[in-house]
């Protein structure tokens, strides 16, 4: 056995394999018995020949390559063995644009599989996506000001970073009047955007808007006329918690509305808030089609912002059953189409709906537990036609201005017990459907509070004439109110 062990080291000798041992596994070696001997051997000399075998495999070349404009530049080689699989290179970027894959092709049919193995030399080509501008803010992140748009993109997904840098913001006019795009994702990292941000891009249909969005400036959306669908990735009491920044929204005009003049037919949120989840579960990003709020109290907070569901075709109903929720933002539920019931509930006489909340909703019908509300706004249910019963308490001083104007309203009844500080100018103008008014006790009637109610029959005056007409002296009830005047009758307070 030693003449054995003693041919096979010299034959591992002759084969150059000396060179892989060091001195210690020299040592070792020589101090194993002989059978271990001649099993490290034939192992080495196994390892030797696929050593060889794998070395004598060609080599072949991988190129990769990015194409701007009509250049085509190498911006990373590597060689592979025969059989092996390619990594793509690392730190791959390109200043203001969002890199879409590797490609067979310059023209990007087909992507490249990474798992694929190389048995040929091959180039790949970067597809890159748009011409993205950046402005870097005072903390080092990044807003995006601009976008050079190529001819064949409909799809944008904008960058979560710049420069290794996050990108928080879209800023004002960014995209605005891009007739191409059809689709945009935008990344969590984002939680502002600009005024006008995609103003007039007539072709975009879906938008993609992230949890953390705390910011939607004026017109951002406006002029989309094709957009569609909106995905928000969090929930639709989340999105209440977003600030809306808008100009005025009187009449008919909706000038600075976010989605004015879209066809937003479907907003999609998740069933559930990301940020209230247990660590270790997943994310719901099944987006749900929502068509009633309940304002409940798990509700952690108080009041909805400004103009948040403005237009929202698909809402039908609202419920509001917590005392700790207090306050519905302007215009938050304006021109909601379909919208038809607002139930209230709770044990204080604590909702303020500020101006415009239910602004021109045509088909608002129900409202229930009226006693619930102590404040209401300018233009509140201004236009809303099918109201036709609102029960008015103590707790409301004040019908502001144009509060009811042309709503159903069939008669309105103000009790001894009411001090009605004053109906505000064309409070209830235009309420055609009027024929009853009960005014027990109120300070001052500003001019044109019941301007073309013509179909009032019944003033009914808390007071004598001579207080009416004291009233009038004195320049309490204004102009404007005389088809009101001329049905009044007397009933003084006992």
């Amino acid at each position: 056995m030693k003449k054995t062990s003693s041919f096979f080291l010299s034959l591992l000798l002759s084969l150059g394999i000396s060179s892989c041992f060091s001195s210690a596994e020299k040592v070792n070696l020589k101090s194993t018995t002989d059978n271990s001997v001649d099993s490290a051997n034939i192992d080495l000399y196994n390892q030797s020949n696929a050593q060889n075998s794998y070395s004598n495999k060609p080599k072949y070349t991988v190129s990769f390559f990015s194409i701007v404009g009509s250049s085509e530049f190498c911006t990373a080689t590597r060689t592979v063995t025969e059989g092996e699989r390619v990594s793509p290179p690392e730190d791959f970027e390109r200043g203001g644009y969002v890199f879409k894959g590797w490609y067979l092709e310059r023209e990007y049919i087909n992507l490249f599989d990474f798992n694929d193995a190389i048995y040929s030399d091959i180039s790949i080509y970067a597809r890159w996506e748009g011409d993205f501008v950046f402005s870097q803010n005072q903390d080092e992140t990044y807003t995006l000001i601009g976008y050079t748009n190529d001819a064949d993109v409909t799809e944008i997904t904008v960058p979560s970073t710049y420069s290794g840098r996050s990108v928080v913001a879209i800023g004002n006019n960014a995209f605005n009047s891009n007739l191409t795009i059809q689709r945009v994702i935008i990344p969590e990292s984002v939680t502002r955007i600009g005024s006008r941000a995609f103003y007039n891009c007539q072709n975009l249909q879906n938008i993609r808007l992230p949890s953390k969005i705390t910011k939607i400036g004026s017109d951002a959306f406006a002029y989309c006329n094709n957009l569609t669908n909106l995905y928000y990735s969090n929930t639709i009491y989340n999105w209440a918690k977003i600030t809306f920044e808008e100009t005025s929204i009187l009449g008919n005009s909706t000038s600075g509305y976010v989605f004015c003049n879209t066809n937003l037919e479907n907003f999609y949120t998740l069933t559930y808030d990301p940020a209230v989840l247990a660590k270790d579960a997943p994310i719901s990003y099944n987006f749900t089609k929502v068509t009633t709020l309940n304002f409940s109290s798990n509700v952690t907070y108080s009041s909805i912002s400004d103009y948040c569901y403005y237009g929202l075709k698909q809402l039908t109903s609202i419920s509001i059953n917590s005392d700790s929720f207090t306050t519905i933002g302007r215009y938050s539920f304006a021109r909601c189409p379909n919208l038809v019931s607002l139930y209230i509930t709770g044990q204080v006489a604590n909702k303020e709906l500020k101006e415009g909340a239910f602004f021109c909703d045509y088909n608002l019908e129900t409202i229930t537990n009226t006693d619930q509300i102590y404040k209401l706004g300018d233009y509140c249910f201004y236009n809303c036609q099918k109201i036709s019963l609102f029960v008015f308490y103590t707790f409301i001083t004040k019908i502001p201005a144009y509060a009811f104007y042309n709503t159903g309203l069939t008669s309105i009844l103000f009790t001894v017990a009411y001090r009605l500080d004053f109906i505000s100018s064309y409070a209830f103008a235009s309420c055609s459907s009027l024929t009853y008014v009960g005014l027990k006790a109120v300070s001052i009637i500003e001019s044109h509070a019941f301007y073309q109610c013509n179909n009032i029959s019944n003033f009914d005056f808390g007071g004598t004439q001579s207080d009416f007409q004291s009233k009038r002296n004195n320049g309490y009830y204004g102009q404007g109110n005389d088809n009101l005047y001329n049905k009044i009758s007397y009933t003084p307070a006992q």
